[in-house]
Formats: structure tokens, C-alpha cells, sequence
């Protein structure tokens, strides 16, 4: 699924837009672009990126594999095969991106906290609060 649109207009101010300083922190200049390119997979319940949503934990690359944790809103999430499915899809379509693993991971609880401030604007252009 691609974003339609964003509630930050560059790169740089929405990787600055980033939730939770344990996320910012993940950002290593070998994935930044992997971060990125997943700002085009939307949620499907919410009209909001897996980034901005906080859902994306890490992203780990080794050559041309790449590995990322996800955590989503509830253990009973009905979108997690369609996440999962779509951030891989997102993924491979990268330069010398041959392999993705997308694990759930609960050790990361989500929280409206994690949702970043271009995620909150984007949040309200549909009308949604929180």
C-alpha cells in the first residue's frame, strides 16, 4: 500500500519526527533508507505509515538481508498478516534487498506515545484523535 500523503514534507524533518528516542536511536546510516521506504506502508485500519504508527521497532541488515521487528496496537491486531506482508513486499522492492524477515515482537509495548508528531498531524487531517 503506498501513503497517499504526509503529514512532514521532507526526509530529514520526519526522521527528526520520530517517536520514541529508543526508535531514533535504531536509525544507522545502513538502514535509513529501509526506514524510509517503509513511510509507504500504511496501516489499513488507520491512514497512517507502519513509521509514524511506531509500529516499526528496528530494522537489522546483513548484506542483502534485512530483518525487522514490528510490534502493532494489539495481540488481536487483524492487520498483522497485511503489515507483515506489506512491509516485506516494500522492502524487497530496495536496491540489493534479497531477503526479508518481518518478526512480531511484544517486548515493545505500543502506546499512542509512539505515534510521531507527522503521525499525529496525519492522524487529525482524517479526524482522528487521540
Amino acid at each position: 500500500m503506498a501513503a497517499t500523503g504526509s503529514g512532514c514534507s521532507g526526509a530529514a524533518e520526519r526522521l527528526r519526527a520520530m517517536p520514541a528516542a529508543d526508535v531514533a536511536s535504531k536509525i544507522r546510516p545502513e538502514t535509513a533508507a529501509l526506514w524510509e521506504a517503509l513511510r509507504d506502508v500504511l496501516d489499513p485500519e488507520i491512514p497512517v505509515n507502519v513509521v509514524d504508527l511506531g509500529l516499526v521497532c528496528d530494522i537489522r541488515r546483513v548484506d542483502d538481508a534485512v530483518e525487522v521487528d514490528v510490534t502493532f496496537t494489539s495481540t488481536a491486531c487483524p492487520a498483522v498478516t497485511i503489515i507483515k506482508e506489506d512491509i516485506q513486499q516494500r522492502l524487497l522492492r530496495e536496491a540489493d534487498v534479497a531477503t526479508v524477515n518481518v518478526e512480531e515482537t511484544w517486548e515493545v509495548n505500543w502506546t499512542a506515545s509512539r505515534i510521531s508528531g507527522c503521525g499525529r498531524d496525519e492522524m487529525k487531517r482524517y479526524g482522528i484523535t487521540l
